[in-house]
């Protein structure tokens, strides 16, 4: 004969065991995939972290680049600074460049490294900054 308290740890048995079996088959989904190769599913980095090489933008009469937007930039080599310019010439707030290790080398001629004024959330960083004639950054 069977007390209440067996048939209650019985039925309670049954419902877990039915329970996780229902989870199981939710929670596996179907086993055959779709038609057809997989496509990516990865970002790529500019998605990622969206940065612009320095070496890409234009100078001016003052500078060798010119940084007029905000946003993220490294270098992709070593800056050499020339007679009556700066390296960088940054006219927008808050940008970050990367030196990526890189020096930015002013030769003994070159006027500054990175030229900044009236600009906020400029930071400068990983990399060497020397022989400027004036402030490096």
């Amino acid at each position: 004969m069977l007390t209440p308290y067996r048939n209650w740890r019985i039925a309670s048995l049954i419902g877990a065991v039915g329970l996780f079996a229902g989870a199981a088959v939710l929670v596996a989904g179907p086993l055959n995939p779709p038609p057809g190769s997989p496509a990516p599913t990865y970002k790529t980095l500019g998605e990622v972290q969206p940065r612009t090489p320095v070496q890409t933008l234009p100078g001016n009469a003052q500078a060798l680049h010119v940084i007029s937007q905000p946003g993220s930039y490294y270098l992709t080599a070593k800056v050499t600074g020339v007679s009556g310019k700066s390296g960088i010439l940054v006219t927008s707030n808050d940008v970050t460049i990367d030196l990526c290790g890189f020096e930015l080398d002013g030769a003994g001629v070159g006027l500054g490294a990175v030229s900044a004024q009236g600009v906020s959330g400029l930071c400068v960083r990983n990399g060497v900054v020397a022989n400027w004639l004036s402030a490096g950054v």
